[in-house]
């Protein structure tokens, strides 16, 4: 069996990620000193009301190394592969961070 796992920056379906029981792994998201987990901890209307209602832009950061670890680790307990797909290390540390999670757990 193969488990499919992405980053929040993926711009899929809500329901394909049930349909194709993809996990997903959230990226950070900053507004000042205040850290949110996409989809998790914020949602997007109340990411466009906070830019709205305070005039700041937020910052992001790509998960951890241990945040990758653990889901891994879970997934790997019922498949054989797993694919892990994100956007290129060349605009994101998020690949990387993935690539290091294998590692550790392969």
């Amino acid at each position: 069996m193969i488990k499919i796992v992405t980053d929040s920056t993926c711009d899929l379906p809500a329901d394909w990620f049930r349909k194709y029981d993809i996990t997903v792994v959230p990226i950070n998201i900053q507004f000042g000193s205040k850290t949110y987990a996409e989809g998790v901890t914020i949602d997007q209307s109340t990411f466009y009301k906070m830019i709205k209602e305070t005039g700041i832009f937020p910052t992001t950061s790509q998960p951890s190394v241990g945040e990758f670890t653990q889901v891994y680790r879970r997934l790997a307990k019922d498949a054989d592969s797993i694919l892990s797909i994100h956007v290129t290390g060349k605009l994101s540390g998020t690949c990387q961070s993935a690539e290091m999670a294998k590692r550790e757990v392969a």
